[in-house]
């Protein structure tokens, strides 16, 4: 640990708390993302139901010639591919010499993952990974086939604020990370390739360490949210040194807690096939700032 760390964790994290108590809130925050994910998959399944009649009838008239039948068996087959790193800048711990503040960069405290699906995904093409030691993330949604799959990762630190109650938080970050977006469907409703970035905050009793809420979650930005319709295809990729988030929240004296960086993403899969690829992600630094 440098000396700067240690002055950083004896003014924002003293004490620290037990890493079951901390992972207890984002268990909560896993049983969020599955209503959600699961309301959005009912949501696509009647929107399909009910075109489904329609779409019959149209395949009838128009058919699959063989050009469009072979583009879409190519990315149907399509796998997952490792995109090239990004480079990001290098940042060192620090502590605002103008107010209180401070700056780290890896290893955090926590990483966490998670997962959700529907329908009948490929196996092994789903990667979902996050490394609080290096900051770096992977998240992987690939489907086919009318089928629905969102990973979530996020790796976090926890902190106080010393200022005490009725002061302001405020949080960055800045994720860098390559993407690609991709799908095409034929004869269904549509295919999404849906990726989003975001800081999530909970808070928790300083005494007893039980998490109470999460109070920092509807901020999330959406970096692409494609999607397609009956019939076609897109395709899109590109990189980032740098994404920058930021967040704030009212600090209060009995609490302490958790800051999250966190990625998603998201495949529906029409007649064809989608992807989300959030690959080489990286984290390089968390900052607060209390006033």
């Amino acid at each position: 640990m440098t000396p700067v760390r240690e002055q950083i964790d004896a003014i924002f994290r003293p004490h620290p708390p037990k890493k079951q108590k901390v992972l207890a809130g984002m268990a909560q925050r896993a049983k969020q993302l599955e209503e959600r994910f699961h309301a959005k998959a009912r949501h696509r399944a009647e929107v399909r139901e009910a075109l489904s009649p329609s779409l019959q009838k149209l395949q009838q008239l128009v058919g699959l010639d063989a050009k469009t039948a072979k583009k879409l068996e190519l990315l149907r087959k399509a796998r997952p591919r490792q995109l090239p790193p990004v480079e990001v800048p290098k940042r060192s711990d620090r502590i605002f010499s103008s107010s209180l503040g401070a700056t780290i960069v890896p290893p955090y405290d926590w990483d966490w993952t998670h997962k959700d699906e529907q329908g009948d995904p490929p196996e092994g093409q789903q990667i979902y990974s996050a490394d609080a030691n290096s900051g770096t993330m992977r998240l992987d949604a690939n489907v086919w086939d009318s089928s629905w799959v969102q990973v979530d990762g996020a790796v976090g630190v926890w902190l106080i604020a010393p200022l005490g109650t009725a002061t302001t938080m405020i949080i960055t970050a800045a994720p860098a990370f390559s993407w690609s977006s991709g799908g095409a469907t034929y004869w269904d409703s549509e295919a999404e390739s849906l990726a989003q970035f975001g800081i999530v905050v909970q808070r928790f009793d300083r005494q007893s360490g039980a998490f109470i809420d999460t109070i920092v979650e509807n901020q999330f930005v959406t970096l692409w949210d494609t999607t397609v319709h009956i019939i076609g295809n897109f395709y899109n990729n590109g990189s980032t040194t740098g994404y920058p988030l930021q967040a704030q929240f009212t600090g209060e004296k009995d609490y302490f807690y958790t800051v999250w960086v966190e990625g998603i993403a998201y495949a529906s899969g029409g007649s064809s096939g989608a992807w989300a690829f959030l690959d080489s992600i990286s984290v390089p630094w968390i900052s607060w700032l209390n006033t």
